[in-house]
């Protein structure tokens, strides 16, 4: 993961450069507690920010001030050997003063609705 914050308060700055420096890749599954998940065309990884205090306060002061932060995300996979490089994005995300409870309330507005028009109908 490469990070770029573009605006945030001065503690969450900090903090990204303590964990990962200035716009240099963090190799995060050799940091956290990361599990992977693979199919035909995907590849999914569950990274779990509590195996590490400093990134689980990290975690915290950016979800607590998310709606002032403004970052660019970058993904990419670790080339090991001179096949796999140059390295390339794999996706990429921009988040600009996200209001985390209102984003949340629209997922499970989501899911309540999937839940109740996935289940069958029955006659009474």
């Amino acid at each position: 993961m490469i990070p770029e914050i573009l605006q945030a308060p001065w503690a969450v700055k900090s903090m990204v450069r303590m964990l990962s420096g200035s716009l240099r890749p963090a190799l995060i599954a050799q940091k956290l507690t990361t599990t992977f998940f693979t199919g035909k065309n995907y590849i999914e990884a569950s990274i779990d920010t509590g195996s590490s205090c400093a990134v689980s306060m990290a975690a915290k002061t950016m979800v607590r001030t998310f709606s002032s932060i403004v970052a660019n995300i970058a993904w990419l996979i670790e080339g090991r050997d001179e096949g796999e490089l140059p390295e390339r994005v794999l996706g990429a995300a921009f988040a600009s003063k996200v209001d985390v409870k209102a984003v949340a309330t629209r997922l499970e507005r989501r899911l309540n609705l999937e839940s109740t028009t996935s289940s069958p109908i029955r006659s009474p």
